[in-house]
């Protein structure tokens, strides 16, 4: 099957995106937009570029996000023998996004659209229906609701970028279909749930590789409140929100690892073939927000079963996280000012000693408008141990990231 971005997909996924927009009204999707489309209407809000008619039932966005970054430290290595130097440094625009949201014709459908114009990427395409408050369908392309640090855009991080653990336990994005819900809302049972049955094949791989990947997702938000899936407590939040959550994912495909490039190979593992490798995945998560501090962690086992060698590796790993605005106690410090830190460690085969991944990062950020305009400044220790070969290095990132 061809890729999301191929012709004759993308023609697919537009016709659906029309077919679905066409059954929320009796005239055609199109007929609409050529008859109640004002141009007047077009202002620069929150999120960019915005359209709202004056029922609310389409209310649209188009806007922009840069990243621009320099670090001492090229690339984010995880093999002992592949760690750049201390002067290897580079700086660049990391990231260039467009992105294009909001609801059509009626809030219960959510279409979104994300193009990463610096690696000319499609990240996400898909389209969201709200049936329910307990029951939401989404079919397309998109960041597989798995980990919550992988779910936090990368434009809503406390630190340059996300730990260690990233690497090896990320399910990405993927092609697929999924359902989720809330259920108790405010209650004592407050919860979320995902359940997804998506391609196991990455970014823009193909629907029939193979077995598909089911990915289950449970978050309990133990406060009545749902944590939203950004980082830091930028709203200085009165009431605490938390969560606990639990997930786990299985697949049968030719990949070990996936990343915003698609799917790929954990180091050790040679190119698979289809069905090749059986993937176990299990996670642990906190998550916890008030007045100010913020903190997360996450805590991930992973087995990847070799079907043609008849190997089994096992991984474990994960990371620990806070922030606070520390003019919440001290009101001669500005209120922009928030400094983080974050532990991570990997162990990328349990059955070899002398091989753990260590992170310690500090860093600082503030912010010029929330997410949407802020100065992140970090500086980390990386220890990337081997049997045969121990290499650590220190890494200062400075970066800028605004939307528009």
């Amino acid at each position: 099957m061809l890729g999301l971005t191929s012709p004759r997909a993308l023609a697919a996924a537009t016709g659906l995106v029309w077919i679905l927009l066409s059954v929320t009204s009796p005239v055609r999707a199109d007929e609409r937009i050529l008859s109640t489309f004002d141009a007047s209407r077009v202002v620069y809000g929150p999120h960019g570029l915005e359209y709202k008619t004056d029922d609310g039932n389409t209310a649209l966005w188009l806007g922009g996000r840069l990243q621009f970054r320099y670090s001492t430290l090229k690339g984010n290595p995880v093999e002992p023998g592949k760690l750049p130097q201390q002067d290897d440094e580079e700086a660049k625009l990391n990231r260039a996004r467009i992105k294009f949201g909001g609801h059509a014709f009626t809030p219960r459908f959510v279409p979104y659209l994300e193009y990463d114009l610096v690696d000319d990427r499609l990240l996400d395409l898909w389209g969201l229906a709200r049936a329910r408050n307990w029951f939401r369908l989404r079919g397309g392309q998109w960041k597989t609701r798995y980990n919550r640090e992988r779910i936090d855009s990368s434009g809503r991080q406390q630190l340059a970028d996300r730990s260690i653990a990233n690497f090896w336990f990320t399910v990405d994005r993927q092609q697929g279909a999924s359902v989720s819900g809330r259920l108790d809302p405010g209650g004592r049972a407050d919860s979320h749930y995902w359940v997804a049955l998506l391609s196991g094949d990455g970014r823009e791989g193909s629907l029939n590789a193979g077995d598909p990947m089911l990915v289950g997702r449970y978050q309990w938000n133990f406060l009545g409140r749902h944590p939203k899936f950004s980082q830091s407590d930028i709203a200085r939040l009165q009431r605490p929100v938390g969560a606990l959550t639990l997930a786990a994912v299985t697949a049968r495909t030719r990949f070990t690892r996936y990343s915003s490039a698609g799917g790929g190979q954990l180091p050790g593992f040679d190119a698979g073939v289809e069905d090749q490798y059986q993937l176990y995945q299990l996670m642990l998560e906190t998550v916890y927000k008030h007045r100010g501090f913020s903190h997360q962690g996450e805590l991930h086992f992973k087995q990847v079963d070799d079907r043609i060698d008849g190997t089994t590796r096992r991984l474990a790993g994960g990371y620990l996280q806070a922030g606070w605005f520390p003019s919440e106690k001290w009101s001669w410090v500005p209120a922009p000012f928030e400094v983080a830190g974050r532990l991570g460690l990997v162990d990328p085969d349990t059955s070899v000693s002398e091989d753990l991944q260590h992170e310690a990062t500090i860093g600082v950020n503030w912010f010029f408008n929330g997410h949407r305009n802020k100065l992140t400044a970090d500086f980390g220790y990386i220890l990337l141990d081997d049997p045969q070969l121990r290499h650590s290095e220190t890494r200062l990132r400075l970066q800028w990231d605004v939307s528009f």
